[in-house]
């Protein structure tokens, strides 16, 4: 993805095995203003198949020249306890990305 804008996105009670609210994968000239995503819970799944740990955010982006201002993440939580639940569970997550900028932004209540 290039040049993507997100202006007041708001994706809340996103709940379901290994979800992240809003996903973003190998962007360039992404922003993300004045958006949140509240209560992105994971209920767990076990699949012998899909050994990959997996990575629960609420704002999963990864790429180069990602702003994300004025957002906010709250509840971000994990909830599954077996034996797959090995990932992180973050706000904002930006692996394998590049010139990453955050203003005026919040994460509260995450666990998992």
């Amino acid at each position: 993805f290039k040049n993507v804008v997100f202006d007041s996105v708001h994706v809340n009670d996103t709940v379901g095995a290994a979800v992240s609210a809003l996903v973003i994968d190998r962007g360039e000239n992404i922003s993300i203003t004045n958006s949140t995503a509240n209560n992105t819970i994971n209920t767990g799944f076990d699949d012998p198949g899909f050994a990959i740990p997996y990575t629960l955010a609420a704002f999963y982006v990864q790429g180069k020249n990602i702003q994300l201002f004025k957002c906010q993440a709250n509840g971000t939580k994990d909830l599954h306890d077996g034996v797959f639940s090995t990932g992180a569970q973050v706000g904002s997550f930006f692996q394998r990305s590049f010139d990453v900028y955050l203003r005026e932004c919040q994460f509260n209540d995450t666990y998992g």
